[in-house]
């Protein structure tokens, strides 16, 4: 692809939207419903019991949020830019074959208030000739600084 310009490494995302911090808060849920069941005896039995089940429910959520994280970010990872091409995780890309570039903003409405944006997401999308498209997260990569760079490499 040519010589290497420049090199972007994917941001880390927040303790409790990583897997360690899943495992953590649902390791201490575990351990607290232990606890709660073996040494509880001064809670009454179906406090005892309620207790103890609410925790467990909250580990395997935390445990199943942690999982599922996993699995969404297993294709972030570094952005390699090149004189002739882009290299992402999710595959390369030469500039001759890139059709269209462009950040895909993606506005989250609330459920109550539809005129009210709860949350914003920024996506660059890479479309290819064959019909294929790369996409990098704003939350991960610096999308507009990738943006320009490609565009200024293009001309």
């Amino acid at each position: 692809m040519g010589d290497l310009i420049q090199v972007y490494e994917a941001g880390a995302p927040a303790f409790f939207q990583s897997l360690t911090g899943m495992l953590i808060i649902a390791s201490i849920f575990f351990i607290g419903a232990a606890l709660i069941l073996w040494l509880g005896k001064k809670i009454p039995y179906n406090y005892r019991t309620l207790l103890a089940m609410l925790s467990f429910f909250f580990g395997a959520i935390a445990l199943g949020n942690g999982y599922f994280k996993k699995m969404t970010n297993t294709e972030v990872g570094t952005v390699k830019i090149y004189q002739n091409g882009i290299e992402t995780p999710r595959g390369s890309a030469l500039f001759s074959e890139m059709k269209e570039l462009f950040i895909y903003v993606d506005q989250e409405k609330s459920f109550i208030n539809p005129t009210q944006v709860v949350d914003v997401r920024k996506v660059l999308l890479i479309k290819i000739q064959d019909k294929k498209q790369l996409e990098l997260q704003g939350a991960y990569y610096p999308i507009q600084d990738i943006l320009n760079q490609i565009e200024d490499l293009r001309k």
